[in-house]
């Protein structure tokens, strides 16, 4: 019986289509994950690049939508937040909401006319007639705007949130800048500042502004 002889070159050519068969495939795959993981490395120290862009002092955050609604269909107000001043009262947040089956009032406030703090319970009603003064200012119309500049010190710009029964919502908020116009605050601080009045937590009336008036 006559043995088919394999040359030297046929083993080789033979050894070689089993590495390639072998080998392509691991290749590729070590080729995929180096790829994968250099790719990863380029968003990882992109994303820590924008953070660190983000986190300098001055940078700027605009998140602001123009197509928010300028209009609130509800008229069940369940929550008020305001962060914002006055004069004399440069530095003030109040709060208004429905907690545990009562609404409750906070605030506090400190400038050159001096300092106050807050905390009681107050009428359901109250939520009714400050909706009358978002309704009165057209407060939604700010709605949307969300500007945020890294480093400011704490007591700069404004803050307005409310949340209605619907769902429907109005926020603002710029860190740098007030938005709202200087009867609209005014607006704000002397509703809640009735409101602390009449509950017998009076920290400020319009006298104490114009001593002289009658």
């Amino acid at each position: 019986m006559a043995f088919a002889h394999k040359t030297g070159r046929q083993r080789g050519a033979k050894s070689m289509k089993t590495f390639k068969k072998t080998t392509w495939p691991a290749a590729s795959l070590a080729l995929l994950f180096i790829s994968a993981a250099a790719f990863c490395g380029l968003f990882e120290r992109a994303a820590e690049g924008m953070k660190e862009y983000e986190e300098a002092p001055g940078a700027l955050r605009d998140l602001s939508n123009p197509d928010a609604p300028k209009a609130i269909e509800s008229k069940e107000l369940a929550a008020f937040e305001y962060d914002g001043g006055v004069p004399g009262y440069e530095m003030c947040s109040f709060s208004l909401a429905h907690e545990d089956g009562a609404v409750r009032c906070r605030g506090w406030g400190e400038g050159s006319d001096g300092a106050f703090q807050l905390d009681f319970a107050a009428p359901i009603s109250s939520l009714e007639a400050l909706q009358a003064v978002i309704e009165g200012h057209n407060l939604a119309r700010h709605n949307g705007i969300d500007v945020f500049v890294n480093g400011l010190p704490p007591g700069m710009g404004e803050m307005l949130r409310a949340e209605y029964a619907s769902g429907e919502k109005i926020y603002a908020a710029n860190n740098q800048f007030s938005f709202l116009g200087a009867d609209e605050a005014r607006a704000i601080f002397s509703f809640f500042a009735q409101l602390a009045e009449e509950a017998g937590f009076g920290f400020y009336s319009e006298t104490h502004e114009n001593p002289d008036s009658d």
